[in-house]
């Protein structure tokens, strides 16, 4: 199970299969308890040692404490990648996040805010979809690809305090209307009454 297609001597092909027999234990458990899951502290394995090889040169010559610590270093890198993989493409449902017991939308300031900043952007659509082109595009890369203001900038070639400023009149622009939408709705409610 090791990438040997970037090991150029037998050497390192050696060395890699010394460090997988020898470690493979050992950075699955550090890669299981970062991602805490079984086929992900695998994958993790996998990749770490995908970048062993890639970097074998690097042990070279290190004796025994630098070598667990380059591994471990190696498989450390790797599962935090998949957890922050994993974690950017989990949502919280709008329902169980934003709606008190009595189902009606909590419509505090706090609790806006942090729909917004929380919420899963599927019940959203038809709430963003009407935001201008530039409000809605920022805000579905910060929140749906999970890309920092600056990783936005510089994607959109635009300085990250207009970024910034584009997130917030979007948030408030889908406050307004999630509001408005929940003060139609609960009219609505109490007229059928």
């Amino acid at each position: 199970m090791i990438p040997a297609d970037t090991l150029e001597t037998e050497e390192q092909r050696i060395t890699a299969a010394e460090i997988f027999e020898k470690y493979r234990n050992a950075m699955y458990w550090i890669a299981f308890r970062i991602v805490n899951h079984e086929s992900d502290a695998e994958d993790a394995v996998m990749k770490a040692m995908e970048n062993i090889c890639a970097n074998i040169e690097r042990f070279a010559g290190l004796d025994e404490n630098d070598r667990k610590l380059l591994v471990s270093s190696f498989v450390k890198n790797a599962a935090i990648d998949i957890y922050r993989k994993n974690k950017r493409n989990v949502h919280q449902p709008i329902e169980d996040y934003c709606f008190e017991d009595t189902g009606h939308f909590a419509a505090s300031e706090e609790s806006i805010a942090d729909f917004l900043d929380n919420c899963d952007f599927g019940s959203l659509q038809k709430h963003v979809t009407g935001l201008k082109e530039k409000y809605r595009i920022v805000l579905l890369l910060k929140y749906k690809e999970d890309l920092s203001n600056t990783e936005i900038s510089e994607q959109l070639h635009i300085p990250v305090s207009t970024v910034a400023t584009h997130i917030a009149r979007a948030k408030k622009e889908l406050k307004k209307r999630v509001m408005e939408d929940e003060k139609n709705k609960s009219g609505q409610n109490e007229s059928v009454l």
